[in-house]
């Protein structure tokens, strides 16, 4: 027979039991230093880092004074201050202070000057007179073609006059006048053409030894 006191006590078993969310079942302890195996497991990244981009054609690479490859490089870098150095034979050192900056790309270009002696300087000395011959050459072309059209202006002012002119002497002068004109219309533009034909020459002259200071 159910009393009372047996009632009361099977309502609170129902009441408080796990089925019905008053109670809770008991749960492994989880092992120190581990998460729970149903929370998300998320990895953050958040790198605090830049990028350097440095090129020298036949150099080799340094960066706070460790090599860091020859010809191109490019590095992940934390941000701040370094000092990047490009050294090549026969050539000066160069030196660069940078800053990387998170999330940025820093291209650096080194462009090296040849020591003079050196096999390396001599070539660029030789670079640096068929550069000039070539310059000179081209201000002289540029002047006597200027000079050559003058004169022949000069030819054809002188040749309408011929035309008009009323008189004997005055045929005969202006006539003369042509002729001179257009002579030294002849030896300006000859000149204007040896000129165009000598920087033609120093130019493929220097582009051949710039070839050549490349391969060092």
């Amino acid at each position: 027979m159910i009393t009372l006191k047996n009632t009361f006590l099977i309502i609170g078993l129902i009441i408080f039991s796990p089925v019905n969310g008053y109670g809770s079942a008991p749960t492994a302890a989880q092992p120190s230093g581990q998460l729970p195996s149903n929370r998300l497991k998320t990895i953050i990244l958040n790198p605090n880092v830049g990028t350097l981009a440095a090129s020298c054609e036949g150099c080799k690479l340094f960066l706070n004074e460790k090599v860091i490859g020859n010809h191109n490089s490019e590095k992940k870098l934390s941000a701040g201050r370094y000092i990047i150095r490009a050294e090549k034979p026969n050539f000066y050192p160069e030196e660069k202070e940078i800053i990387i900056v998170v999330g940025e790309k820093n291209n650096i270009t080194f462009n090296l000057s040849p020591i003079m002696g050196s096999y390396s300087g001599s070539i660029q000395q030789d670079i640096d007179r068929w550069e000039k011959r070539a310059f000179i050459s081209l201000i002289t072309g540029g002047i006597f073609t200027l000079g050559g059209a003058y004169f022949n202006h000069a030819s054809d002012s002188a040749y309408d006059s011929y035309l008009q002119s009323t008189s004997t002497a005055d045929a005969v002068d202006f006539k003369q006048m042509v002729k001179d004109n257009n002579e030294y219309r002849s030896v300006m533009m000859s000149i204007a053409a040896t000129a165009a034909v000598n920087w033609g020459f120093s130019k493929l002259q220097s582009a051949t030894y710039k070839n050549k200071l490349k391969k060092r």
